[in-house]
């Protein structure tokens, strides 16, 4: 007669996410997904509202300047910037790959030319927005 052999309960290792900075951010920018979902379904909110007439527009705005939704949108804002640095850090080093004759640009000025392109683009939005130029 053979005897089994007892075998250990399996287990995560310690600190498997959180112990772990790349683990923990890698996980983060995973979830940063829903964070996305949530600022979709906002913008699709805000457009129903805004199909809907002055009057449905209002109440959206209304709506927003409630402190739950409040705290939502200020959650859905930093997970969306958290998820904008972090895609543009790793933009920076995909291109770094030498492409014929021509060298790689620096890792460096790719990054610089990403954030630079991120403040220009936002800058822009938000003066239109903000009804500069009527």
């Amino acid at each position: 007669m053979s005897e089994v052999t007892r075998t250990a309960p399996a287990r995560v290792p310690d600190g498997w996410w959180t112990g772990h900075t790349r683990y923990r951010n890698y996980v983060l920018f995973a979830g940063s997904g829903m964070v996305l979902m949530g600022v979709c379904v906002m913008l699709l909110l805000a457009l129903q509202a805004l199909a809907g007439g002055s009057e449905s527009w209002q109440a959206f705005v209304t709506w927003l300047g409630q402190a739950p939704v409040l705290a939502l949108s200020s959650f859905l804002l930093l997970g969306t910037l958290f998820f904008s640095i972090r895609w543009l850090r790793v933009g920076a080093k995909i291109p770094s790959v030498k492409l014929g004759f021509m060298p790689a640009p620096a890792p460096a000025l790719i990054l610089v030319a990403h954030f630079g392109g991120l403040v220009a683009v936002s800058s822009i939005l938000l003066l239109i927005l903000s009804g500069v130029g009527r």
